[in-house]
């Protein structure tokens, strides 16, 4: 609390994510999500893969290296008026940052050609970004609420989908219960496969290291249902 009141800002990534933070005690709060450009920004509405209207945006941007670039430059902007001194260094850093994110794009883009058109779910709404911008293509969401279980009708229609589709994974995070998921895989006859949106483990210690392991695992997934 003593850091958060006596910081130069606060910054976050949404109020609908972090909001615990987003209520500590400070003059300045920074919401990255608010920082998008619209046309990079996707709604949570219906599950699918529109860009936000008047739905709530979703907040998992930065599994999409292309939209953390384009909120660089306003993010480089705001701290520079919230930090003049620093101004040299903000700028700086967001060019660098720029093209490293440019050169992951390219990279993730290679790895993923294989999987583009390959039908998935997704257990929960966390990885929209990174398939909206790679693949593999999105065909429904097990829980479109993470922790509101899905009703056993919600369940049918998912496993008809996946079935009509030719779904061949669900795509799972290891940070939220896979319960659901898992009753959809065996069902429809899918493959789970466990992503990490979040890192800070061995080998995921970076964000590039990180959407790579991602990558790897969707494009290394196996290739016929169980």
């Amino acid at each position: 609390l003593r850091a958060a009141a006596n910081a130069t800002a606060l910054v976050y990534g949404a109020d609908h994510l972090d909001g615990w933070a987003a209520d500590l005690p400070t003059d300045r709060r920074l919401g990255l999500v608010e920082l998008l450009p619209p046309g990079a920004r996707l709604a949570f509405e219906n599950g699918g893969h529109g860009h936000a209207g008047d739905g709530m945006v979703d907040p998992h941007f930065w599994t999409d290296p292309t939209a953390v670039a384009s909120l660089l430059p306003t993010l480089a902007d705001t701290l520079c008026a919230i930090d003049a001194a620093g101004c040299s260094t903000y700028r700086a850093n967001a060019d660098s940052f720029a093209t490293a994110l440019a050169a992951l794009d390219t990279r993730l883009q290679g790895m993923t050609a294989s999987v583009r058109e390959t039908p998935v779910l997704l257990a929960q709404p966390f990885f929209r970004y990174f398939l909206h911008q790679y693949g593999p293509r999105l065909v429904g969401i097990v829980e479109t609420r993470p922790g509101t279980q899905p009703s056993a009708r919600d369940l049918q229609r998912l496993i008809g989908e996946a079935r009509a589709s030719g779904a061949r994974y669900v795509l799972t995070q290891r940070q939220l219960s896979d319960q659901a998921a898992a009753a959809v895989a065996e069902s429809a006859a899918l493959h789970v496969v466990q992503l990490d949106p979040l890192g800070g483990t061995e080998g995921k210690d970076t964000y590039a290291d990180l959407l790579v392991t991602n990558a790897r695992l969707l494009r290394d997934a196996p290739a016929r249902t169980p």
